[in-house]
């Protein structure tokens, strides 16, 4: 399918969407980046519905992309959203998904375990014949914006890549997205997804982002005193602290056993914060004296963990999963290596 920027966004633009220092650049024949026209002024990108999709308008089937409108949309912005389907929803796209679904369904027993742990969702191990339906919708929901779950296109803002440090939020009101902010220092506009590790981005987006932060497996571990400490990994469940600037996990006492439904143990840009969260919530909190001891614990039980998942990884032969595997291995091993035990400051 064509990449026919410039007409989309002409009619976009008729229909409400605003691009102010913001164009779109094809590389590959397949991927897409965005660009600031100028790098040193701020960039503005306004998508309001009807230049958004609904979930229950697409049509999908193996062979057929399309829409049918909950609304009386012009014909023109119809078929300029049909081509922008059928582009997001291109055959190299689909060819590159199935097989990086292949060749995880072909990870050894051992592998898929571990990546369950992590939260590999189990049936994108075991696909085996994989209807081409299936995969566009999962190509969809690759680009699914959780700020607003009533639409699933997000046309021209899901051309924006992943970046912690340059990326921008999406706001705007219910019927909209809104991005705008300063572009990167080289010029491409970044969005900031949602908070989440490489494999976080690997299982859900199909990709391994620059290693910026790193969240723990899950644990069960012996604190002492008959008790427990259990650690999830829901990033969501999280409230912000010490005048907003300290993120800290939600957690759950159930006597005699805690829960955090997240532990951080690595960030690239502040990697003393990450022990500054657990040091919050365990003595502030929790009232308890042992933080460094339970940190790091927790540290090297991960340790343990990715050496042996990076070991199984090296055993195989290359392909794009299992480099993108050991990638974001890599990633989580390089930030806990990086964070560390400060006792002598604390944010609050």
């Amino acid at each position: 399918m064509k990449f026919n920027i410039d007409k989309w966004k002409e009619i976009a633009t008729k229909y409400g969407a605003v691009f102010d220092n913001i164009d779109f650049v094809l590389e590959n024949e397949v991927f897409v980046k965005a660009v600031a026209i100028d790098k040193t002024k701020k960039f503005y990108l306004k998508v309001p519905f009807p230049v958004l999709v609904y979930a229950d308008e697409l049509i999908i089937e193996d062979d057929f992309n399309g829409i049918k409108s909950k609304i009386d949309r012009p014909k023109e912005l119809e078929e300029t959203i049909k081509e922008y389907l059928d582009f997001v929803l291109s055959e190299e796209r689909i060819e590159w998904l199935r097989k990086f679904l292949i060749e995880l369904n072909l990870l050894p027993v051992n592998v898929k375990s571990k990546l369950r742990r992590l939260g590999f969702d189990p049936l994108l191990m075991d696909y085996k014949n994989i209807p081409k339906k299936k995969i566009k919708h999962l190509l969809l929901m690759a680009r699914y914006l959780e700020k607003n779950k009533k639409f699933v296109l997000i046309t021209f803002a899901d051309f924006l890549n992943h970046d912690y440090k340059h990326g921008v939020g999406f706001s705007g009101e219910d019927n909209e997205v809104v991005l705008k902010g300063n572009p990167s220092p080289d010029g491409e506009i970044f969005a900031f997804y949602k908070a989440g590790d490489s494999f976080h981005f690997l299982n859900n987006y199909f990709f391994v982002p620059k290693p910026f932060i790193a969240y723990s497996i899950p644990l069960n571990i012996n604190i002492g005193g008959g008790k427990k400490l259990a650690v999830f990994r829901n990033f969501s469940e999280f409230e912000m602290v010490c005048n907003n600037q300290l993120r800290v996990p939600k957690f759950k006492v159930e006597f005699p056993n805690i829960n955090l439904f997240y532990m951080w143990i690595g960030s690239h840009f502040t990697p003393r914060r990450p022990f500054w969260s657990f040091q919050y919530i365990w003595e502030r909190k929790l009232g308890r004296k042992d933080t460094v001891k339970i940190y790091s614990i927790v540290k090297s039980a991960n340790l343990e963990f990715l050496v042996d998942l990076l070991k199984d990884l090296d055993k195989l032969e290359k392909n794009t999963a299992v480099d993108l595997l050991k990638e974001a291995t890599f990633n989580q091993l390089k930030l806990i290596g990086e964070a560390f035990e400060d006792t002598t400051e604390r944010l609050c």
